[in-house]
């Protein structure tokens, strides 16, 4: 026997008060997909600082290292390894003093125009969104030489001094200069900001700062120059 129905459906409009249902995600409860990271903003608090996952960021650098040994031709000594680091960390400064300007407009408006003042802004701005912290910045006495210095720079702290990827007749005596990579920064900042300079790293250990690293800038002689012009207008 069969049954037959006839049912008057018309379709009305959802209320103004309507919210479509989140789908659940696989292996979450449901509303899990809302705070994933792809449908957080892009725009970060100005009162939180930005931080990046160790593991990304150990993952990401030790990728770069094996790079620079290898591309585009193997590497035959340490030092060949530590300038193409430097070269890649040119680009990295150069690019990150351009996104401090564009997150923090106000702090970054007045362009430095003295050595001194370039050399802070890197030391207790840019410092800080690079490595969470401040560093120290001096000048030399009776040299045209600056001094920035790490106690614990982030990158001798986890990264292991004698990789394997690296050939060495004698293993127990290398030693490369990771933070090469950092005073690429520092040189990309300072030619960014017209104030170019060579930038050499030297692992100074102590009892209490068994890490602790120099950078020595050394400006180039234009700059010095300009800046005995400033004094004498």
């Amino acid at each position: 026997m069969r049954h037959s129905c006839k049912c008057d459906f018309k379709m009305s409009r959802p209320s103004s008060n309507y919210r479509p249902q989140q789908s659940q995600s696989i292996g979450g409860s449901q509303g899990a997909a809302a705070s994933s990271v792809l449908d957080r903003p892009l725009r970060i608090d100005d009162n939180a600082a930005p931080k990046v996952s160790f593991s990304a960021f150990a993952f990401l650098f030790s990728e770069m290292c094996s790079r620079a040994n290898l591309v585009p031709t193997k590497v035959k000594t340490v030092l060949e390894t530590e300038e193409r680091l430097a070269t890649i960390g040119v680009q990295a400064g150069i690019r990150s003093v351009q996104l401090a300007a564009l997150r923090d407009p106000i702090g970054f408006k007045q362009r430095p125009l003295t050595m001194e003042a370039v050399l802070r802004l890197i030391a207790e701005k840019l410092w800080v969104r690079w490595f969470g912290k401040q560093a120290d910045f001096q000048k030399d006495t009776g040299t045209p030489r600056f001094f920035i210095t790490d106690d614990d720079p982030l990158i001798i702290r986890h990264i292991h001094p004698t990789p394997d990827y690296v050939d060495s007749a004698n293993h127990n005596t290398w030693f490369m200069s990771y933070a090469s990579f950092v005073a690429g920064m520092i040189r990309g900042v300072l030619q960014s900001c017209q104030f170019p300079a060579q930038v050499a790293t030297y692992h100074q250990p102590e009892e209490a700062t068994p890490r602790c690293t120099w950078y020595v800038v050394e400006f180039e002689e234009h700059v010095w120059d300009r800046a005995r012009r400033l004094k004498q207008a």
